[in-house]
């Protein structure tokens, strides 16, 4: 009886150990999964600020150029807009 007593303590020790070493376990991936879920949000971050910069960069390009053509085009523009007003002023005065 004395033998059978240790045994079950043997296995209850063991038991213990085993649940222990799963808990661990379940606790390290648990921590895994975070740092790499953290790493993955970061990166992809990263990578969405660099595209809206670049895209920020090409569309003032593109400003720029669209400006340079919108000023010269814009002044002709202008001045018919001013002529017609004009004309239109003085019909129906």
């Amino acid at each position: 009886m004395v033998d059978g007593g240790y045994a079950g303590v043997q296995v209850l020790v063991a038991w213990c150990c085993y649940v222990d070493s799963r808990r661990h376990k379940a606790t390290c991936y648990s921590h895994a999964l975070d740092v790499y879920r953290r790493r993955l949000l970061t990166e992809g971050a990263t990578q969405w600020l660099m595209v809206s910069s670049d895209l920020s960069q090409l569309r003032m390009k593109y400003a720029t150029q669209k400006g340079v053509q919108v000023r010269y085009t814009g002044c002709h523009v202008m001045n018919i807009y001013h002529t017609v007003a004009n004309l239109s002023f003085y019909k129906f005065r």
